[in-house]
């Protein structure tokens, strides 16, 4: 069965990040868009590989489209993401995984592996 990537799953890192991290975005932006990018890859990680022309894609390939994604955010959505309320947080969290989304899927083919990865 094939399993495409899809915004849901970038959701899913993106809701663990803690609030304090999330509150940073307003104050030290650059810091913790890479900080979110670095939990984002390793949170996709676990069941999706991105490849390009048949090579596995390292973090440092990875990291730049999905911080270039981040950083083109408006800052009202980001606000809204680092919000403790929980609706305007979800609907920013929607925004963001759709925007790294299409930023991943540009660059990367994401191919679905097993859970049970030899490589942790």
């Amino acid at each position: 069965m094939r399993r495409d990537i899809g915004p849901s799953t970038i959701q899913i890192p993106l809701r663990e990040i803690e609030d304090d991290l999330r509150g940073m975005l307003l104050v030290e932006r650059a810091s913790s868009v890479v900080a979110i990018a670095i939990h984002v890859f390793f949170g996709t990680r676990r069941n999706y590989q991105f490849r390009r022309k048949s090579g596995e894609a390292r973090i440092g390939d990875v990291l730049p489209p999905v911080v270039a994604a981040i950083q083109q955010v408006p800052e009202r959505v980001l606000a809204d993401f680092a919000q403790e309320e929980s609706e305007p947080r979800a609907s920013a969290t929607e925004f963001i995984a759709r925007s790294i989304h299409r930023s991943l899927t540009n660059a990367f083919d994401a191919v679905y592996v097993s859970e049970q990865r030899s490589d942790g």
